[in-house]
């Protein structure tokens, strides 16, 4: 590129002018707010966009040229493709509607959406446009997000992106002014097998590629010969029936093969698909066909080559299901071992019953839907009845945080978390994919008929043995061992709480998002004006509204009230009308959550803010030096608490994780997804763990490590 981008990598086959072209829209404010990269297939648009994505990183030092977040399309649902997004950008969303609100209040963000049109696959061909009209659309209600979109002309996401109400910029890869001749004839003369002149090829290295293997199949001259002045479209299809025309007869079944998947496959997985043929048929295969962009893998990824393979015989989708079916390991009892199946491939086979209409019998199966593929079960789930308690359910409910769950046994604790209780043999068929031991369990879940909750805090005193749960009707009892509504209303709190406490007396503390601070009494207080609501109230007198987090221990019988600051500083507060013990220096740019355990050593406050961090502090001496833990995400929510088998330390961040740590000789960790950001948390004596999303309540059980 230019001297002032030396930092940006190459860009091959004549692509520099493609790429300035990017760069330009990138910079300049003034551009439409989407870019639409289009091109016929081969003509690299997605790698072109994965260019732009790698050389204009999110922490670029020129800012003009971020991309924050790069999403491959193929294959994604609506669903899917917002809940990947929502990860990449740092939050966590179910619905479009929540990622544009999650939005609305970032900086400015650019994002690049690649593969458009293979969005859905075969099985849901109408993916590539719903995206369009049901994600991006809302996208576009943000008024300071970009996008860079991949889709050809004509194509059903090309049109829709046109029918949207903003100003769309096209870039064309067929257009010749985007490739420069004498570098890409450059690159044309370096490829593999036999080049055809560079200018019957150009402008597509795609279509490069393919033709310089034409030579070399069995027939040492494949005949082939290109007019320039032909349309692209009619030379790749030339081209690649002339590939097939080359191609040795006993091969062509095992380039079929490659048809059946969808995505790029390395030659260990293509010699297993269904009429493969042998591991040297693969490699003889590979050798005549352009390899992917990863140069290790393969895929028909140019249409017209896909469409020459199925031609003849076009994919029967039950013929392929059964094979595939029939290829998953068994157990010595005979049952079908998903475990010791590869998930692409379980995904590969729910795709294709997707199609042939038997998804169902597959879906059925949790042992199957958490050993899957999940982009494959998410796809396959995109019009299953919603009823409660099923798999369906509790899998869009908890669809962001299975996604960024590689573990088959973690998946199947957080369906089992979100469908406990529901249906028997679910949870006996979950129960056994989170074997042998499961890290955590989910004992209950409880959704409120409203659905939103504003907090949650452990019960003390007269509340012991509860879990207080604030809703727009008022707070409400939870019996902590079953989860069980008690039926219990403890009125209104005054404020809607970011951060919700109980003192030891049962009276509950809470701070709004604007540091004013609301209590509700207790039941039963106790005599004198020394409680936790004086000792709250005068810290509040004292720091005014700037504070964001607060918590309520009680010490050798006294309480105190520990507050943390949009300055990111601490204080402890042990009595009204007296200074407080503060930290000399911020622990955090902003403290957005507290929790305070009893440890050997005495009182230990632990705090999270929105650099990410959590700390731990006890008062009168300086905070420990390092974080105990750190991540590149706002902290929603701490815990900590002394139990049968040690203090336990609970960290939740904007993205959905939960970590759970014991600091002992083994310093075990655990880690969880529930599918949303945890925004309230609290850990009782017995070791079970409350958590509180948006809209459910769960409590889990972290068993002791052995």
């Amino acid at each position: 590129m230019t001297d002032d981008a030396s930092w940006v990598p190459p860009l091959r086959a004549g692509r520099k002018p493609a790429g300035q072209a990017l760069l330009g829209w990138l910079e300049d404010p003034r551009a439409p707010r989407i870019c639409r990269v289009g091109g016929s297939s081969g003509s690299g648009r997605t790698h072109l966009l994965a260019w732009l994505a790698t050389g204009c990183p999110p922490h670029n030092p020129k800012r003009a040229r971020r991309v924050h977040a790069y999403l491959p399309a193929a294959g994604l649902t609506v669903r899917s493709a917002t809940w990947l997004l929502a990860d990449r950008l740092r939050t966590t969303a179910r619905t479009p509607v929540q990622l544009a609100a999650a939005l609305k209040s970032a900086p400015p963000r650019v994002l690049v959406i690649a593969d458009l049109d293979r969005a859905g696959g075969s099985a849901l061909p109408d993916e590539p446009r719903r995206i369009v009209t049901e994600l991006l659309a809302h996208l576009m209600h943000v008024p300071d997000v970009r996008l860079v979109v991949e889709a050809a002309e004509g194509s059903p996401a090309a049109v829709a992106l046109g029918e949207l109400d903003v100003e769309v910029a096209a870039l064309d890869l067929d257009d010749p002014r985007w490739t420069e001749p004498d570098r890409f004839a450059a690159w044309c003369a370096k490829l593999p097998g036999t080049p055809l002149p560079a200018e019957q090829v150009y402008p597509s290295p795609g279509l490069a590629r393919l033709a310089a293997r034409v030579h070399d199949g069995a027939q040492p001259d494949g005949g082939l010969s290109l007019d320039p002045a032909t349309p692209l479209r009619d030379r790749l299809r030339s081209t690649a029936a002339a590939w097939w025309k080359t191609l040795p007869d006993e091969l062509r079944s095992t380039v079929r093969a490659l048809a059946a998947v969808e995505h790029a496959v390395l030659a260990e997985e293509w010699a297993t698909l269904p009429g493969a043929g042998d591991p040297d048929a693969v490699r003889r295969a590979g050798e005549l066909l352009p390899p992917h962009a990863d140069g290790i893998s393969w895929r028909l990824h140019l249409e017209a080559l896909a469409a020459e393979a199925t031609a003849e015989a076009p994919l029967d989708h039950a013929e392929l299901v059964r094979a595939l079916a029939a290829g998953i390991p068994r157990t010595p009892d005979g049952r079908p071992d998903h475990s010791a199946a590869d998930p692409e491939r379980l995904g590969t086979l729910l795709r294709h019953a997707l199609v042939a209409g038997t998804a169902a019998e597959f879906l059925a199966d949790p042992g199957f839907v958490v050993h899957a593929d999940p982009l494959a079960v998410t796809a396959a789930l995109e019009h299953t009845p919603l009823t409660e308690g099923s798999l369906a359910e509790g899998w869009r409910l908890a669809g962001p945080g299975l996604l960024g769950t590689g573990a088959p046994a973690a998946r199947a604790a957080t369906l089992h978390a979100w469908l406990h209780g529901h249906d028997p043999a679910t949870d006996r068929s979950l129960a056994v994919a989170m074997s042998p031991a499961p890290r955590w369990f989910g004992v209950w879940r409880h959704r409120p008929r409203n659905g939103v909750i504003h907090g949650l805090a452990a019960g003390r005193g007269p509340h012991r043995g509860r879990v207080l749960v604030a809703t727009q009707d008022g707070v409400r009892l939870l019996d902590a061992y079953t989860g069980q509504d008690l039926g219990a209303h403890l009125g209104r709190l005054p404020v809607r709480p970011a951060t919700l406490a109980c003192a030891e007396d049962g009276a509950l503390l809470a701070l709004d998002n604007d540091g004013v601070l609301g209590m509700l009494p207790s039941p039963a207080p106790t005599p004198g004006p020394d409680g936790a609501t004086a000792v709250a109230g005068w810290a509040a007198q004292q720091l005014g509204q700037g504070l964001t987090a607060l918590a309520t221990p009680m010490i050798d019988g006294n309480p105190l009230v520990v507050v943390g600051d949009a300055d990111g500083r601490l204080t402890c507060f042990r009595e009204p009308g007296k200074p407080g013990v503060a930290t000399e220096e911020p622990v955090h740019r902003t403290v957005t959550a507290l929790a305070v355990a009893e440890v050997d050593a005495g009182l230990m406050v632990v705090s999270g803010g929105t650099d990410g961090a959590m700390r731990l502090w006890k008062p009168g001496q300086p905070p420990l030096a390092d974080p105990i833990g750190a991540r590149p995400f706002t902290v929603t929510a701490v815990a900590a608490g002394r139990t049968d088998h040690g203090v336990l330390y609970l960290t939740a961040w904007a993205d959905g994780f939960v970590r759970l740590l014991r600091l002992d000789s083994a310093r075990s960790e655990i880690h969880l997804r529930l599918g949303s950001a945890v925004r309230f948390a609290a850990i009782d004596p017995s070791g079970r763990v409350h958590l509180a999303l948006l809209d459910a309540v769960f409590c889990v059980y972290v068993p002791p490590l052995e």
